[in-house]
């Protein structure tokens, strides 16, 4: 059975590879089944490794399906059929681990939820409800976006994934994108944007720039800037645990890190430039009380990563108006409500508009929520276009809790307002129960996010939302003996107010 296993999983490997050469061709609506069929060999055959794929791989999607239909020229049903990927093979992975567990374990009265699969179950509940009451396009679009990061959760729930392999994997993936991102910001300017991300009515995306700087804000292989943020402000968490936690490829971590600080820089996203070092400081006070200040060197290379990419990156503020950025942000930020004007004004001299336009989106939204106690509907709040019709949304909002509200009513945003919190306590359990390294991953995500999603609606991309899904989903599974989130250093203290926690090795 491993034998017919193992040659299935390079069969659908082999098969996927193929279809993305296909695509290349005349023949490219074959090469889009090919490669849904290779995914779909691949999630039945190995469905970890078709996990890791998703996780892995679906940061880099959206700059790829530019590629795919701007430069290749595929479109219509091959393009629709491209895009399924993963859809698909995340359904194949969650098949193939059911029938996994009915196998090991057939009698399911002795199953016990845990409180966040109850919590993931409460969004599924909404989603059910709003797409009953709008049953369109946009809702059904909308669904697969909200849901996608839930179905992550739970395949992570169910493999045997460890949470050691998807950071080395991850630590890959993020120093690709954000490498890509520092030469996209640095040297590909705003030709880059207009060509991928441009439409008919603005050859530059407005979020790919900002009030005096030179050039175009980061995005490497996402949609946007603010996307991106997102994305580097989980994985800085993510490599800053391994740093303090692991003992193993501490340099390459390190340096990853600070590829992934500086990336962060240059997407000159202010809320995940200020929430990201308080998700750290608070990833590191977890640190001390939980593990002390055994791993030195980890320590040492967080502090010199961190002091080398702020040194970079004041020289490349001073040159590229970053400063000016910030000045202008302050002065929006302090100034009277008589001097503010909205986006379509005329932008008052030293101030920035992009910031006055988000405090005018989110009083917008605000008084939209409380207008409209069930949504105005799912999928009638976002930026994203429905694939298979092209419809768009009425409504764009510049913060994930009013997006949530907006679309799912006060339970809706309640539910939003209660996920970093939850995922901050679920973290701090994990700690106690010597889940160390997904504990303190999830603990400087959970805090990064909750202030992010203030100003920003970036959660509710699904490539970005599955990223803390699946932290916290390490952190609900048990500790094994042979748990792979453990320092080679004996008893750990627990944290303060816990027992002592087991022997980390």
């Amino acid at each position: 059975m491993d034998e017919v296993l193992h040659r299935a999983r390079f069969a659908g490997i082999g098969a996927a590879i193929l279809g993305l050469a296909l695509l290349i061709t005349p023949l490219n609506l074959v090469g889009a089944v090919l490669l849904v069929v290779g995914c779909v060999i691949v999630g039945l055959a190995e469905p970890d490794l078709g996990l890791l794929g998703i996780l892995v791989l679906f940061p880099a999607y959206p700059l790829l399906s530019k590629v795919v239909g701007t430069d290749l020229g595929v479109a219509g049903a091959a393009l629709l059929i491209f895009s399924s990927w993963k859809e698909v093979l995340l359904a194949a992975v969650l098949v193939s681990q059911a029938g996994r567990l009915l196998a090991r374990h057939p009698d399911w009265r002795g199953f016990r939820p845990h409180p966040v699969d109850c919590f993931g179950g409460a969004l599924v509940v909404l989603v059910a409800f709003g797409l009953a009451l709008g049953h369109n396009g946009l809702a059904a679009n909308e669904t697969r976006l909200m849901l996608f990061p839930i179905g992550v959760y739970v395949a992570v729930r169910l493999s045997n994934l460890t949470v050691r392999r998807f950071i080395e994997a991850a630590a890959v993936a993020a120093f690709g994108v954000a490498a890509f991102l520092i030469f996209q910001s640095s040297f590909l300017s705003t030709s880059f944007a207009a060509h991928y991300w441009g439409a008919p009515t603005f050859s530059v995306p407005a979020t790919f720039i900002a009030t005096g700087l030179t050039g175009a804000r980061g995005a490497g292989t996402l949609a946007s800037p603010n996307e991106a943020a997102l994305a580097m402000a989980v994985w800085a968490c993510m490599l800053a645990a391994s740093l303090l936690v692991l003992r193993e490829r501490m340099r390459w971590h390190a340096l990853v890190l600070g590829v992934v600080l500086l990336a962060l820089g240059l997407t000159f996203s202010r809320s995940a430039i200020l929430a990201t070092p308080v998700g750290l400081a608070f990833l590191a006070v977890g640190a001390a009380r939980s593990i002390g200040f055994r791993q030195r060197q980890g320590i040492k290379l967080m502090v010199t990563a961190g002091v080398a990419v702020v040194a970079i990156l004041v020289v490349v503020y001073a040159e590229r108006g970053g400063i000016d950025l910030v000045r202008a942000t302050f002065m929006s930020v302090t100034s009277t409500p008589a001097a503010t004007t909205d986006s379509e004004s005329p932008a008052t001299p030293g101030v920035d508009s992009s910031t006055i336009a988000h405090a005018n989106s989110l009083s917008y939204g605000w008084s939209v929520v409380q207008a409209n106690p069930l949504g105005v509907g799912l999928g009638e709040v976002g930026y994203r276009v429905v694939p298979w019709t092209g419809e768009r949304a009425k409504y764009v909002i510049e913060s994930w809790y009013l997006t949530m509200g907006m679309s799912l009513g006060w339970a809706g945003f309640v539910w939003a307002l209660l996920l970093p919190p939850v995922f901050f306590l679920l973290a701090l359990a994990a700690i106690r129960r010597g889940r160390v390294l997904p504990g303190l991953a999830l603990l400087g995500t959970s805090v990064a996010i909750g202030g992010i999603c203030v100003l920003l609606p970036t959660m509710a991309e699904p490539q970005l939302a599955m990223l803390p899904w699946a932290l916290a989903a390490f952190a609900v599974r048990p500790r094994s003996p042979a748990s792979d989130d453990r320092l080679e250093s004996g008893p750990i203290p627990a944290v303060a107010g816990a027992a002592q926690a087991s022997t980390l090795s």
